[in-house]
């Protein structure tokens, strides 16, 4: 027989460890060879400004459970102080939209869900791209700096996907929350 106390920590485990929707098909966006970064994704047809392209899939863990490993396709999106979506398990083609310092589209933050969404109108074929607006939570070295260098090639590039401590993203770059 199992205590309640062990019910209850299951319980709380399982709901860490739930997947976010995995979004289907998605004709608004197709994977594709990037400039910018390997692989990428590229709207699909004409997005409008506003238009809801596509969710941040994966599993929600707590920062404590993951073990960071080298890969260049894992961008884990932080969705409150201690938990994350971890694309590496029923992700979705959104986790190979690569960074820039002047994006096309935002991660929208909506109770435990991330959607991306289009923050100017896109012509069909263009990649998408959002500020990932990294911190460490300290002053990054020289060799971190090197480690998240940006490679999009836009005249606004700031040369690195962090952002310095104590500076906010620019309007056009930010994560939004919404309840």
């Amino acid at each position: 027989m199992k205590s309640n106390n062990t019910k209850a920590r299951k319980a709380k485990h399982t709901q860490r460890q739930r997947s976010t929707k995995r979004t289907q098909a998605n004709h608004l966006a197709r994977r594709a060879s990037s400039p910018i970064h390997d692989t990428g994704v590229f709207a699909g047809r004409r997005l409008d400004e506003g238009t809801r392209v596509i969710e941040y899939a994966g599993t929600i863990r707590r920062w404590d459970e993951y073990e960071e490993e080298e890969d260049p396709y894992t961008c884990l999106m932080g969705i409150e102080d201690d938990l994350v979506i971890d694309p590496r398990l029923r992700g979705n083609i959104a986790r190979f939209i690569n960074h820039s310092c002047d994006p096309n589209c935002e991660a929208v933050v909506e109770e435990q869900r991330v959607y991306i969404d289009a923050i100017r109108d896109i012509p069909e074929g263009e990649e998408l791209t959002y500020d990932y607006g990294l911190t460490l939570g300290k002053r990054p070295s020289a060799s971190e700096y090197e480690r998240f260098a940006c490679h999009c090639g836009s005249p606004r590039c700031r040369g690195s996907m962090l952002v310095r401590e104590g500076k906010k993203l620019p309007a056009y770059a930010s994560t939004r929350k919404r309840r």
